[in-house]
């Protein structure tokens, strides 16, 4: 139930849910919430190469998590990580090594198995100098 109510908290920005999540924070149990808080809705996700993006939440709370990150940064996850127990995909924005967009996916296993390979073939034009692995759940 705690896990369920810190979630909402979270992902929902407005002024009522903002005065819950300040009470809840400043009780005597506040760093169980807050602990509960950073492993269900953390403000950073690592990555494969061990950098931590700051992970965006929508306004309202109900636009999926964002992760922006170089697409090499994700080399070697098989799947999209998910927050709230596994019951929240992360959209992932996969950016060149100049930092611009290559794609967007919520479901990485099918991006790496279909439109990487077209992706991965433009950008191995682009940026010769970066790996580009035919097996991109394999960290190169």
């Amino acid at each position: 139930m705690v896990g369920e109510v810190v979630v909402i908290l979270f992902f929902s920005k407005d002024a009522a849910t903002t005065e819950i999540y300040t009470r809840l924070t400043s009780s005597a149990a506040s760093d169980v919430y807050k602990r509960q808080l950073d492993e269900l809705a953390p403000e950073r996700v690592r990555v494969p190469t061990g950098s931590a993006p700051r992970v965006e939440y929508g306004a309202t709370g109900t636009e999926q998590p964002v992760l922006s990150l170089k697409l090499q940064d994700a080399f070697g996850w098989d799947a999209t990580p998910r927050l709230a127990d596994g019951r929240v995909p992360l959209l992932l924005h996969l950016l060149t090594p100049a930092r611009r967009p290559a794609a967007v996916t919520a479901d990485l296993a099918s991006f790496w198995s279909g439109p990487y390979r077209q992706v991965r073939s433009e950008l191995r034009g682009r940026y010769p100098k970066h790996a580009w692995p035919e097996d991109p759940t394999v960290r190169p």
